[in-house]
């Protein structure tokens, strides 16, 4: 075998094994493990643990990779659904998407909210994300530039995935009242003199 040969086979192993890892932190958050450590995460990929360090350097590398990754899917998944019509249809059609986005990324944005303490990475992507999450509003409903500062303030923490977990985990509603709860108190903040 040559050495061109060898090497290539190294490359697509690397490539391999670095996939391996990435898929099995994304898959184990996604399963509800919301902070995975490097030995369970190469266990899963079937790559030692060395072999994660070598591919990300640290934790922290890893986290960026995941990172990338879901931020992608995310903000794909916030970008869909119709937005024309009145303004009560396309805030009503704004809030069923982000609950859309909420219900599949949820574990995702937990395991943020776990680790973003200690992690330059998350804080980043936190902060990203939430200024995505008003823009993504703003884009459905444009309306929303012309309220106060303290309305539009609390557009965006009712607009929140804070405010949904709130609603979904902690008081326990369905995703049905969840909706119609973030509908109601939204317009209420945007038509009320």
């Amino acid at each position: 075998m040559t050495d061109e040969k060898v090497a290539d086979g190294r490359v697509v192993r690397g490539e391999r094994n670095r996939k391996a890892l990435l898929d099995a932190a994304y898959n184990l958050i996604a399963e509800g493990n919301l902070a995975p450590a490097a030995p369970e995460i190469a266990e899963r990929a079937g790559v030692g643990l060395r072999g994660l360090f070598r591919h990300f350097g640290d934790m922290e590398g890893l986290r960026a990779a995941l990172d990338e990754r879901t931020s992608a899917e995310g903000a794909a998944k916030f970008a869909s659904g119709n937005r024309e019509g009145s303004l009560r249809k396309r805030l009503l059609h704004a809030v069923e998407q982000h609950a859309i986005s909420y219900e599949s990324q949820g574990n995702f944005f937990r395991a943020m909210q776990i680790d973003r303490w200690n992690s330059e990475v998350l804080r980043k992507s936190y902060d990203r994300d939430n200024y995505r999450l008003r823009k993504d509003l703003e884009n459905w409903l444009p309306e929303l530039k012309s309220l106060s500062t303290h309305r539009r303030e609390a557009v965006d923490a009712t607009a929140s995935f804070e405010a949904w977990q709130r609603l979904r985990e902690h008081q326990h509603l369905s995703v049905e009242s969840s909706i119609d709860i973030i509908y109601d108190t939204i317009k209420v903040l945007m038509t009320a003199p």
